[in-house]
């Protein structure tokens, strides 16, 4: 058992706003996939984004995909836009959602206005492959037995 000698801190308002996050690039890994019905009726996928960058560390977005809508041009229209998203997270083939999860990408937020029920909210309106952030690597060295100057790759 750990002994805790302070009191627990009220959340500060901006851990709870539910404010859209200003439009434009935020960089986000995938979260949760999860087949839903609609309101209409209509099978989709949701994709549960959270934005990964310090200053809105933690917040999340959404998308739906009308894979399994009676329409065709609609299944057409969310074909491509899942296909923009797996590629962003570097696949070249996804036949299982799950396989998105814990994936990192760039989504592009934009404001939607609420209506009379609901108040303004982030819609993902794009996908782009997250830059890298890799390091250079050191060279390794190799321990050689023998004579250096006898190595094929040295003149």
């Amino acid at each position: 058992m750990a002994d805790l000698d302070f009191n627990l801190l009220e959340p500060s308002e901006e851990d709870r706003s539910f404010d859209p996050l200003p439009e434009g690039w935020y960089k986000a890994s995938v979260l949760e996939t999860e087949r839903k019905t609609s309101q209409a009726g209509n099978d989709m996928l949701n994709v549960t984004f959270e934005i990964t960058q310090a200053d809105h560390a933690g917040r999340r977005a959404w998308n739906n995909f009308n894979l399994w809508h009676p329409a065709e041009n609609v299944i057409g229209i969310a074909q491509r836009q899942f296909s923009d998203m797996a590629r962003a997270c570097g696949l070249t083939n996804c036949k299982d959602s799950d396989e998105l999860i814990g994936l990192h990408l760039d989504i592009m937020l934009r404001i939607e206005q609420g209506n009379g029920q609901y108040g303004p909210k982030n819609r993902v309106v794009g996908y782009r492959t997250a830059p890298t952030t890799s390091t250079p690597t050191a060279v390794n060295k190799v321990a050689v037995a023998g004579n250096a100057d006898d190595l094929p790759w040295t003149d």
